[in-house]
């Protein structure tokens, strides 16, 4: 307000009850102001002359007469002439106020206009509620007006009204100053009406009441008579769609959106104005809400509902039409249904499916479509395919059939199943040019389920060349997200890394919470899978919990949750795990069919020994997990904390089970093969079978942080008996180094509770099973290679048993070993 009073003119523009006149008071304090109060005025052509005359003293009989003239001849020039002639004392500021009560008044108005041209050395303060019929692009470009103050500028801040409401009405509660300032909302007339009815509420509840009910009936006494019937209809459609824009007005049949928008701007209605878009005041909008008849609300929703759809607002629509105009739900459904799933409108679609007929959902494809994406989203996955098989049966539309196997293929890469590449495969040549390149993108991550990386590779770089050229941004940056993907399990780390930054650029640009939370995964992926680096992925987990939040997808953003806790668990780090999984929700779905956060709990669990309880927990997801890999993963992880537990005999039937599993070696699914093969291994070790666990550890290891763990692992299978200890706990130390802090805390747990296992050869308290075949082998002179050969292992696990004998046998050669076996009777 005060950079406004620094111009010559200025103005304050905004509706009733918003402080104008206050605020203009308080800003000219210790100003001389000549104040001017239009309500005063004669209701009469050219007012505001008189007005003038009162304000400077001047006499009324000769003003009467020039203005007189000036009606019947429509111009003011004498009228100016005549003030100018009286050398009007224009040192203080001139503050007129209520000035939209002359309008309508054009001699008044152009009157004003012609005073402010002409007296350059006057300052002026225009208040009104609407805007007045002056040059202000004249005076704005020349420098002589400031910008309008206007509702915005006036509306309190939270803490400015908490502190005038307490100051006003100091008997006020905690409770009552959150429900005034939450009901007045930056407006100031709503304070004082909160403070006046905080003198005779006796509640809470008796309070918003009251204050509702006089913003209400203030609300009417100022706009019910101002509002031209033709503009109610405009007031209706800003009510109901909350917020409005000229395309949306446009599309509601408003035959002049922007002068439409121009009129509610000028009105009364207290409203919060942006640039491109206008929302009217909570309490306006209740206030309309209720005085709007059934047929006038009928009316406006039927075109409303459509054009929220067509403008990118299908949520909002399906709001109106749940509350207002069920009839509508099943026909919004079918034309938007899987643009509201891709907006995180799950809950809201799931509860609007039961306003629809049972034959219409069970014969209407995007209908079948939308029910097999929430079954998937519960997680009933072989429902959802159920469904998407009858949707696409029953669609006729190619570019909907298209849809339909994109989404279809998408389930069965999630799962890691190959049929994802028979169902994408036909519909690449389907649909728009568009649709064609999208399905390709799909047909890529296809074929890396598969284990055809190269071709992959090549697929989506032509899709994501094809979309750039002539694409929408949306679409290329989910093309670019998958490109990311395959480029993840490519080994293709740095061109993963910057096709996700590039997409994750679009995103924030699109304003897609949801692709950005897909994107912070990869992110957050690529830097434990090739950067071992722990902190970054759990910012980059922290912002896909954000981005969810922000797009109302609480499974996401629970995953990401889920996510952050399990980096925690990896890094070690029990307090950050305990600050996140206070933030979790325990139950539900999302735990039992979440590897990783099963594997973090029990870790967790392991730390302080609860191996049973641990191994119980596992148990309990192996049948939620559809994935097949993921599951044998699980299994063998389970076997793991079972032997640890001493439960040798369960341990052993569990890592038989997770045996006859045979592993796949996709490069979707080998990262979870080296878990399961590992965590075999280790299994082995703790019931007592070390020559077996090397048997599962794979011999060759591309990632750092898994070749720590297996080596972790063959370090305490092949520790000698006297030294064994020692050459564990190094082996720890090793696997810390390497970052797996959480895992080598859990070992630690582990071998503290561990007793001697080790079966027991005759004649032998040190050899295992194993050594003691080789070392017959040794005997009858085969060489490693034969003896690997005969014995169905590779010749490095061949060497590592004859390291083992060694070192045991305190030996330096194979000829050395023999004769010491030989003395001790081994042999």
């Amino acid at each position: 307000m005060g950079a406004a009073l620094r111009f010559r003119i200025a103005r304050i523009q905004a509706g009733a009850g918003w402080g104008k006149s206050t605020a203009a008071r308080a800003a000219c304090t210790g100003r001389s102001v000549r104040w001017i109060e239009v309500r005063d005025a004669p209701a009469e052509s050219g007012a505001l002359a008189f007005l003038l005359a009162d304000a400077f003293a001047l006499s009324r009989v000769a003003l009467a007469k020039l203005l007189k003239e000036a009606r019947n001849d429509d111009d003011v020039r004498a009228l100016v002439e005549w003030f100018c002639a009286h050398r009007l004392d224009l040192e203080p500021l001139l503050a007129i106020d209520d000035l939209h009560l002359l309008v309508e008044d054009h001699l008044s108005m152009a009157l004003l206009a012609a005073l402010i041209e002409r007296l350059h050395e006057a300052r002026w303060l225009l208040i009104s509620r609407r805007a007045l019929p002056m040059p202000w692009g004249d005076w704005l470009a020349s420098g002589d007006a400031s910008l309008a103050v206007v509702a915005d500028d006036l509306a309190l801040e939270p803490e400015e009204a908490r502190a005038l409401l307490a100051q006003q009405a100091p008997h006020l509660d905690e409770g009552a100053l959150r429900a005034a300032l939450s009901l007045a909302d930056g407006w100031p007339i709503v304070l004082r009406f909160a403070q006046r009815a905080a003198e005779r509420a006796g509640d809470l509840i008796a309070l918003q009441a009251m204050t509702r009910e006089m913003a209400f009936a203030y609300l009417a006494e100022q706009f019910t008579s101002e509002s031209p019937q033709q503009w109610r209809e405009l007031a209706l459609i800003a009510t109901f769609a909350r917020w409005i824009d000229a395309p949306l007005l446009e599309r509601c049949g408003v035959a002049n959106p922007h002068a439409a928008m121009r009129w509610l701007r000028e009105s009364a209605f207290p409203i919060h104005d942006a640039p491109t878009r206008i929302s009217l005041h909570d309490l306006a909008t209740e206030a309309i809400v209720r005085s709007a008849t059934a047929q006038e609300r009928s009316g406006i929703l039927l075109r409303l509902i459509a054009a929220l759809a067509e403008c990118d607002r299908a949520g909002e629509a399906l709001d109106l039409a749940r509350t207002y105009a069920p009839e509508r739900i099943d026909t919004l459904l079918a034309k938007e249904g899987f643009g509201l799933l891709d907006a995180g409108r799950w809950e809201s679609v799931e509860q609007a499916l039961h306003a629809v007929s049972l034959d219409r959902r069970r014969a209407d494809p995007m209908l079948l479509g939308v029910r097999a994406a929430l079954e998937a989203f519960h997680g009933n996955v072989d429902r959802s395919e159920r469904l998407y098989i009858a949707a696409i049966r029953a669609c006729s539309d190619p570019e909907f059939h298209s849809a339909l196997s994109r989404r279809l293929s998408l389930l069965y890469i999630n799962l890691a199943r190959p049929e994802a590449l028979a169902v994408i495969a036909p519909v690449i040549d389907e649909g728009s040019a568009m649709s064609r390149a999208d399905a390709r993108s799909i047909h890529a991550l296809a074929l890396v389920v598969t284990g055809n990386l190269e071709e992959a590779w090549r697929e989506v770089c032509a899709a994501l060349d094809d979309v750039s050229i002539e694409g929408e941004e949306a679409l290329v940056a989910r093309v670019s997200m998958r490109a990311a993907w395959v480029a993840f399990h490519c080994d293709l780390p740095a061109d993963a890394e910057r096709i996700a930054m590039r997409a994750l650029e679009m995103a924030r640009r699109l304003g897609d919470d949801a692709l950005q939370a897909m994107l912070y995964s990869i992110l957050s992926s690529l830097s434990v899978t090739f950067h071992d680096d722990l902190d970054r992925a759990y910012q980059y987990a922290f912002e896909m919990e954000a981005s969810a939040e922000r797009d109302g997808n609480r499974q996401i953003a629970e995953h990401a949750r889920r996510l952050r806790f399990s980096i925690a668990i990896e890094c070690g780090s029990e307090e950050r795990a305990a600050t996140v999984s206070a933030t979790i929700d325990s139950g539900g779905k999302i735990y039992r069919s979440d590897f990783f956060y099963a594997f973090a709990t029990a870790t967790r669990l392991g730390w302080d020994r609860h191996f049973s309880e641990a191994a119980r927990r596992l148990a309990s997801c192996i049948g939620e997990i559809h994935n097949a890999s993921e599951a044998r993963a699980l299994v063998a992880t389970t076997a793991m904390f079972l032997a640890f537990a001493g439960d040798r005999d369960e341990a052993i039937a569990t890592i038989e089970r997770a045996k006859s599993a045979p592993p796949r070696t996709t490069a979707i699914d080998r990262n979870f093969d080296i878990v399961a093969r590992t965590h075999l291994a280790i299994a082995e070790i703790f019931v007592g079978r070390p020559s077996l666990a090397l048997r599962h550890l794979p011999q060759r290891v591309a990632r750092a942080w898994d070749r720590a763990l297996c080596e972790t692992a063959r370090s305490i299978a092949l520790a000698s008996p006297a030294h064994a200890e020692n050459e564990r706990y190094a082996a720890l130390a090793a696997l810390e180094a390497a970052g797996r802090r959480g895992f080598a805390r859990l070992l630690r747990a582990a071998l503290g509770t561990l007793q001697p296992r080790l079966p027991v050869t005759a004649g032998s308290p040190t050899l295992t099973e194993a050594e003691m075949e080789i070392l017959r082998a040794l005997d009858r002179g085969l060489s490693p290679k034969q003896i690997a050969e005969s014995s169905g292992r590779s010749v490095a696990t061949v060497r590592a048993h004859l390291r083992s004998i060694f070192r045991k046998f305190d030996a330096s050669n194979r000829i050395e070993a023999l004769a010491i076996a030989k003395r001790r009777k081994f042999l």
